[in-house]
């Protein structure tokens, strides 16, 4: 009886509420279209980042500086600095894999460098890893070119983007088994390292940062990263070498009045012999650290929350006396990932403005309805109906316009992402396309976005209906009367 009696009335008095209806139908319309949009490409960036080079989790040294696997976040010296490495990886992947939640672990060095083919030279991001142990923890990638390398061979897989742009730029194609020179600034000095080309891969997305990435052995990237011991070969000189400092009593008499020394041709080094020694690869000089890693990522079982299991696992790692940080997908990645929910947090503050904007119309339109009854009500109260009824009445009246034209709302919201879906949204912006990880967004309607969208419009109605319902409560019956005079 009394909800017949509240649907009776809204639709008697829709003519009158009808901007309360339409401020909820397109709120609610544009919350869903936004949020979904936003929710589907996050979850598009995050299958494909996880699959691609983040993983679920990655354990990392704890540090003051912020880095992520592409190198530290700062962008004037991000290409220079050199990341921590991990001071127990193999008690670290230990502890990790006695876990329920964990599948699998991959290791990776990251360093900066460029990549030089005859005179052509470009910036690039080199992981350093286990060619085999990496493709099959990221299945995402795929080879487009060649082979896989195998394990102790100093090799180089090119992405696909980067290998177009550097045939363009020499004007030829890569051969497999070609030499390619890898170079990497650190510590006031240069490292070199030639590599060989063994293929190319691909990743499903492209942007200009994943261009960048090469994959590379993981004893070349320590040695371009520095992580290397001093050389330990034992050196003897001969007793001509020596003579000068065996021959001077005082170390300042080296430093005396200066004097012409004559040296015989014999004695000279030539260019021909300066190359030998520079061509000539002393292993012992120096040996790169081995088991060094910045990064282990972590894949989990299908379902797992990795912001839950950080925690976890973290309390059972034997850190050993350094401190470690576990990161999500999205804190491994940084960047582009970062920038979206960012931007997804901006639209929300945004969509908060026009919920408390659309609550205040609310508020006010239902409020100047129920002063318009104020003659209905205290007819009502005259005839013997209660407060807690007049109140349940008008409770139900918003609760049916709320739901009613947050449905139309919501329906009219899937409609456009229906049709979003079948068209796209082309993004012609090279730089927002490689924020949102493609350029054409195709949204789809996710139902548990519109049940808790009409939740939210339920407290909207809830919040606008304090003021009117109080309105109401006041009316008596003199008020109907005093209306009839």
């Amino acid at each position: 009886m009394l909800f017949q009696l509240a649907l009776r009335n809204v639709v008697l008095s829709l003519s009158r509420r009808w901007i309360v209806a339409l401020v909820i139908a397109l709120t609610l319309a544009l919350l869903l279209v936004g949020n979904t949009t936003f929710q589907s490409t996050e979850s598009g960036i995050q299958q494909t980042y996880r699959n691609s080079f983040s993983g679920d989790l990655s354990v990392s040294v704890a540090s003051g500086t912020s880095f992520t696997v592409f190198g530290n976040e700062l962008p004037l010296v991000g290409d220079y600095e050199v990341l921590p490495v991990l001071a127990d990886p193999k008690g670290l992947e230990a502890a990790l894999m006695k876990q329920s939640s964990v599948v699998t672990v991959a290791h990776q060095v990251s360093v900066a460098g460029y990549l030089q083919i005859g005179g052509l030279q470009k910036a690039t991001l080199l992981f350093g890893v286990d060619f085999a142990e990496y493709l099959a923890f990221f299945p995402a990638l795929k080879l487009v070119d060649g082979a896989l390398p195998t394990n102790g061979s100093h090799s180089i897989l090119i992405n696909s983007k980067r290998k177009a742009d550097l045939e363009a730029g020499l004007g030829r194609k890569l051969t497999l088994g070609e030499a390619l020179k890898l170079v990497s600034t650190n510590a006031g000095g240069f490292t070199i390292r030639e590599v060989t080309y063994a293929g190319a891969y691909q990743y499903p997305v492209s942007n200009e940062l994943l261009n960048r990435i090469v994959l590379v052995d993981a004893d070349t990237a320590r040695a371009l990263a520095g992580y290397v011991y001093g050389g330990r070969r034992v050196v003897t000189t001969q007793a001509n070498q020596t003579q000068l400092l065996n021959n001077t009593a005082n170390v300042d008499e080296l430093f005396g009045e200066p004097a012409d020394t004559t040296s015989s041709e014999a004695d000279s080094l030539s260019l021909t012999a300066i190359n030998k020694v520079l061509a000539t690869r002393d292993s012992a000089a120096a040996t790169t650290i081995e088991g060094a890693w910045n990064f282990l990522l972590v894949r989990l079982k299908p379902g797992a929350n990795a912001g839950w299991e950080a925690g976890f696992l973290k309390a059972g790692l034997p850190l050993g006396g350094a401190d470690v940080q576990l990161r999500d997908w999205r804190g491994t990645a940084g960047g582009d990932a970062q920038l979206v929910f960012f931007v997804r947090l901006l639209f929300n503050v945004g969509m908060i403005l026009v919920v408390l904007i659309a609550i205040f119309v609310m508020t006010n339109a239902l409020a100047l309805s129920v002063y318009e009854r104020t003659r209905e009500i205290g007819t009502m109260r005259a005839l013997g109906a209660t407060r807690s009824f007049v109140a349940q009445l008008i409770t139900l009246e918003t609760l049916i316009l709320v739901a009613g034209a947050g449905a139309v709302g919501l329906a009219l919201g899937a409609a456009v992402l229906e049709a979003l879906g079948r068209v796209g949204i082309r993004l012609d912006n090279p730089l927002i396309a490689a924020l949102f990880g493609t350029s054409l967004i195709r949204p789809s309607v996710l139902w548990d976005l519109v049940g808790w969208h009409m939740v939210l419009a339920l407290l909207m109605g809830g919040l606008a209906l304090l003021l009117p319902l109080r309105v109401a409560l006041e009316v008596s019956p003199v008020n109907a009367m005093e209306k009839e005079a």
